[in-house]
């Protein structure tokens, strides 16, 4: 298991439910948070939106008082993220918005690129600073 809580294999590779009762509770459990929150590494490996494809459980946040989608938080210490991932391609409206924590590090382009799909947070340290991201 990884630090963000990923269960992998030892190369890396991605593992696939083991049951659609399984996936649903992901689904139910993400319904249930503020945030998502996903690693860069993990991020680029599956490749996925971290939406919210049931309406019900969005129903459910709405009546609960939150917004229809948890947000989606990324974490990069060197902010090198392809603008062309899953997660990019969907709409903020309509799959939650996108807040990136990064440095300074990202590259220019990339923080231009991203900055128009995202919230970024660039601190001026070497690396993302967990707890202090925990408290924004």
């Amino acid at each position: 298991m990884t630090a963000d809580g990923k269960i992998t294999t030892r190369n890396f590779s991605a593992i696939d439910f083991t049951s659609r009762e399984d996936k649903r509770h992901l689904f139910r459990q993400r319904a249930l948070a503020d945030a998502v929150l996903i690693g860069h590494t993990t991020l680029e490996h599956d490749n996925v939106r971290l939406g919210l494809p049931q309406p019900e459980l969005r129903e459910e946040r709405i009546a609960r008082g939150q917004t229809p989608y948890p947000i989606r938080v990324i974490v990069s210490n060197e902010g090198k993220i392809h603008d062309q991932l899953k997660i990019f391609q969907s709409n903020p409206a309509t799959a939650g918005r996108i807040i990136i924590f990064s440095t300074t590090r990202m590259p220019k382009k990339i923080q231009k690129t991203l900055g128009r799909k995202a919230t970024l947070q660039l601190s001026k340290t070497r690396y993302v600073d967990l707890a202090a991201m925990l408290r924004r």
